[in-house]
């Protein structure tokens, strides 16, 4: 099936003779942006694994992945391989009324569609970038978008050494590659929404243990002083805090007395001699246990 695109010119069949040794090396790219996928938890070490393999499926110059900045029309380099390193100091938009917006990125970024030149030194829309071209020995050039729920949150772009480089099939395996990278980076997201619930299910283990700990101590406490003494232990050794205090508030004063605590960080000569106030116009009231 044909893949739509964003085109120059019409994108150039696969020559019969040429296309299996060069389609076969874009197969084992894509399989090692798969296998990246499977095995990578980290996006920035995905994002150049990506351009690893892209630049190796091929006559390829240059392989550079950029991402929207949040908030703004901008896009900026976030990884690359190959003769990148101007690629990733361009400024690129996916703005259509800037002139920043209308090369192959941000073409691509804004129509959610492969955007393809393949022959950038007569394109008008790379005018701007033909003397880097010449430089570097780029003759095409393809900007896949990348789609994360519906919105296009940045482009993978790839350049070549050759005229007409780009055919269907060609575009199609780079556009899948893209593809992949979305599904990655969705599976890095929620493996980290995971791991972020089962933090916080653990943290409220905790408390919860703690809260029954703390009913039982006031069950078996005799006094004041050791019922304090036993809710900062159960803070502390059952619910995992780093340290806990308990501050009482002086009688006809704004100020608040540190009676007792528990905890490897406390020094209850250090936090005796702290002030804390309930004031709110009083700096020592401007914390968490003036606010408190």
């Amino acid at each position: 099936m044909s893949v739509p695109t964003v085109k120059s010119g019409p994108i150039v069949p696969a020559n019969a003779g040429q296309a299996p040794p060069r389609l076969f090396k874009m197969f084992a790219a894509l399989s090692a942006t798969n296998e990246a996928i499977l095995r990578i938890n980290s996006k920035e070490k995905l994002f150049q694994q990506v351009c690893d393999a892209a630049l190796q499926s091929g006559n390829f110059i240059a392989a550079v992945i950029l991402l929207r900045e949040p908030g703004t029309d901008n896009l900026r380099a976030v990884a690359g391989a190959g003769n990148d390193i101007e690629l990733r100091a361009r400024a690129y938009s996916v703005s259509a009324s800037s002139p920043l917006g209308n090369g192959l990125v941000g073409i691509a970024c804004r129509t959610q569609q492969p955007c393809v030149s393949n022959d950038l030194l007569n394109d008008e829309r790379l005018k701007s970038w033909h003397q880097a071209a010449v430089r570097a020995g780029a003759r095409a050039a393809a900007g896949l978008p990348v789609i994360r729920g519906g919105e296009s949150v940045g482009v993978l772009l790839v350049v070549l050494d050759e005229i007409n480089a780009l055919d269907e099939e060609a575009v199609s395996l780079l556009t899948r590659m893209a593809e992949n990278l979305a599904f990655g980076l969705d599976n890095i997201d929620r493996e980290e929404a995971c791991k972020r619930n089962e933090r916080a299910a653990r943290r409220l283990a905790k408390m919860f243990a703690a809260l029954s700990a703390t009913n039982e101590a006031i069950l078996r406490a005799k006094t004041a002083d050791e019922l304090y003494q036993l809710v900062c232990d159960a803070a502390v050794h059952v619910g995992r805090s780093l340290a806990a205090t308990v501050l009482l508030a002086e009688p006809g004063s704004p100020w608040l007395r540190a009676v007792v605590g528990t905890g490897q960080i406390v020094d209850m000569g250090a936090v005796r001699q702290s002030r804390f106030s309930v004031d709110p116009d009083n700096p020592y009231g401007k914390g968490v246990c003036g606010k408190a």
